[in-house]
């Protein structure tokens, strides 16, 4: 646990000292990192990896319906997938207009499927 919390906040870390140099997105590479982790270890590591991280939530006073709605409000990021859609088609990759146009679709699917999901959950919540 103390590898995987280490090299989460080295990613994040790493983001701010490639800053102007290249585009990094620390959250991105974390998020990235936890599902990889996931898929590829053995189900006995994963669900205690899920606990340990899962007692980190109770330092926090939420509920179990305020923490689904933390995380649905952080699904529409835009920010992020356009940040990466435009450097591939600025540095003239092959693959830029590709790249772009998937950033686009993500912009275009989660920004709407975040809002709703906020609008729909916020009176669950409060």
């Amino acid at each position: 646990m103390i590898i995987v919390l280490g090299t989460a906040f080295l990613l994040l870390a790493v983001e701010d000292w490639l800053d102007g140099t290249v585009a990094v997105s620390g959250l991105l590479a974390v998020m990235s990192m936890a599902m990889v982790l996931a898929m590829r270890s053995v189900p006995e590591v994963t669900v205690r990896l899920q606990e340990k991280f899962g007692k980190l939530w109770l330092g926090t006073e939420l509920n179990n319906k305020e923490r689904l709605y933390c995380t649905i409000a952080y699904l529409p990021k835009a920010t992020v997938q356009a940040a990466i859609g435009s450097v591939s088609l600025a540095l003239g990759l092959p693959c830029g207009k590709i790249v772009l146009s998937v950033a686009v679709m993500s912009i275009l699917i989660t920004a709407p499927l975040g809002a709703i999901g906020m609008d729909q959950n916020y009176k669950n919540c409060w």
